[in-house]
């Protein structure tokens, strides 16, 4: 990019830059605005400041650059491992075009791998070959990440002197893989979304892998527990409520009980959820009537139905007058909220 630009790079990493760098390097700049000779500045052509691993750096260190961005006069670009909207300061997002690198798909890795082989050959003398279901069992284990890929690829070549075949029991004895999975990034957001969808959608196999792939990173059992009863009342609902009893119990279950052994009661209840019937009506209805409350459309309750016995009067009671108290009105104006799905369970 800068080269494209004609700019003079300078590169700065979050895990050792100061603010006092950031500084120095940006009163290099020359600010469109002032007019001023050329000659004053250090290069007659523009500065490009890389900022690596930005969010390694605290927001209001990150801020020292508000000034600067408002001004110009520079080129800026900055990268990071994390969601931008949690990690960067919010005056730096306003002002950034957000680019996001998706992981490298299968057939990226897999011409990475063609190249790192051809490295070894010619730079070690390493001859690596494998089978076809071999190649596509590594490239699928890097998990999108090339570095994950080469790493694997180079305890691979310490296998043998010269000529190595790679084999499935050879990549049974690498050092596991890391699941790709960060509590407090997009991973996380993204891995329980799919895991609330599937259940909603009532996808078993799906429930179960992303279940799994949670457990296996280390999250946190509670929340998937929590995220399973959430689900057993707005999405099931009605249509079975006896999901919500079953999703609470394992709910205490994993409280009770633990890891490894809650990953049962949480597989159990996330399948019993996507495998029962589903009903919104419960949720939609709460959703209608605090709509109509937060935006100040607040009722008076009926005399009748009021807690003060001086004050209240005309109430029917419903045991010993069912015919009559069904006649009675419970809001001052007729309303609807709740709205039966034909799948509501009748009681």
């Amino acid at each position: 990019m800068a080269e494209r630009l004609n700019a003079d790079i300078s590169i700065l990493s979050g895990t050792s830059a100061s603010v006092a760098d950031l500084r120095a390097v940006l009163q290099r700049r020359a600010p469109l605005s002032s007019g001023a000779p050329s000659s004053l500045f250090e290069s007659a052509r523009p500065l490009f400041l890389f900022l690596d691993e930005i969010h390694r750096m605290a927001k209001n260190q990150q801020e020292v650059l508000l000034p600067f961005l408002e001004e110009g006069g520079f080129y800026f670009a900055s990268a990071t491992t994390e969601n931008p909207n949690f990690v960067l300061a919010k005056g730096i997002v306003s002002r950034s075009l957000l680019l996001r690198f998706e992981p490298l798909a299968a057939e990226d890795l897999s011409a990475i791998l063609d190249m790192a082989i051809r490295h070894l050959r010619s730079e070690s003398g390493v001859d690596l070959s494998m089978s076809a279901d071999v190649r596509t069992r590594l490239v699928r284990s890097a998990a999108g990440d090339a570095r994950r890929l080469l790493n694997a690829l180079e305890l691979l070549s310490l296998e043998g002197d010269r000529a190595i075949t790679v084999t499935d029991k050879m990549l049974d004895g690498l050092p596991a893989m890391a699941v790709r999975y960060d509590r407090k990034g997009d991973d996380h957001y993204d891995v329980i979304s799919a895991f609330i969808k599937s259940m909603r959608g009532g996808a078993g196999d799906a429930v179960l892998y992303w279940l799994a792939r949670m457990i296996a990173a280390g999250e946190d059992p509670r929340f998937i527990a929590r995220r399973i009863v959430i689900c057993a009342a707005e999405d099931v609902g009605l249509a079975n409520p006896h999901a919500l009893v079953v999703a609470q119990a394992a709910f205490d279950s994993v409280d009770h009980v633990g890891m490894p052994e809650g990953c049962i009661p949480l597989a159990e209840a996330a399948l019993y959820v996507a495998r029962s019937p589903k009903s919104n009506s419960a949720y939609d209805g709460i959703n209608r009537a605090l709509a109509d409350v937060e935006k100040g459309d607040v009722l008076e309750v009926p005399v009748h139905l009021r807690g003060d016995p001086y004050t209240a009067e005309g109430y029917i009671y419903p045991h010993t007058h069912p015919e009559e108290a069904g006649k009675q009105k419970y809001l001052p104006e007729p309303r609807t909220y709740y709205r039966p799905n034909p799948k509501d369970r009748p009681v």
